[in-house]
């Protein structure tokens, strides 16, 4: 992973710790994969206590939310489809993107 001035950095256990390193997110966007989620208030959150740690955060270019008639199709199925929709109306690559997955942890999209 890559942030501010093309530093590396190296998640841990899944995390990361962005405190001190002061960052600007202009291009980013939400992929949906759960159907249960508050996304606009998610997003809202995200922005707000990214600001308060130094991470400059635009609005998101968009939220994709899964298109329901592939909730039931495999999981690869769905990650492309989803895909296939961000890359059809996104401006180029995103420097961020926030994939939300069902809150069922043996749902079998978490790869």
């Amino acid at each position: 992973m890559k942030f501010g001035n093309g530093e590396d950095f190296n998640p841990r256990n899944g995390r990361w710790n962005f405190n001190n390193k002061p960052t600007k997110i202009e291009k980013w966007a939400v992929a949906n994969f759960s159907a249960r989620c508050d996304v606009r208030g998610l997003v809202r959150d995200i922005i707000r206590i990214g600001n308060m740690k130094g991470i400059m955060i635009d609005p998101p270019f968009d939220v994709f939310e899964e298109n329901p008639q592939f909730r039931r199709a495999p999981p690869m199925v769905r990650v492309e489809k989803m895909f296939e929709d961000i890359q059809s109306k996104l401006p180029g690559a995103p420097q961020f993107l926030l994939c939300l997955l069902p809150d069922r942890k043996n749902c079998d999209i978490y790869g």
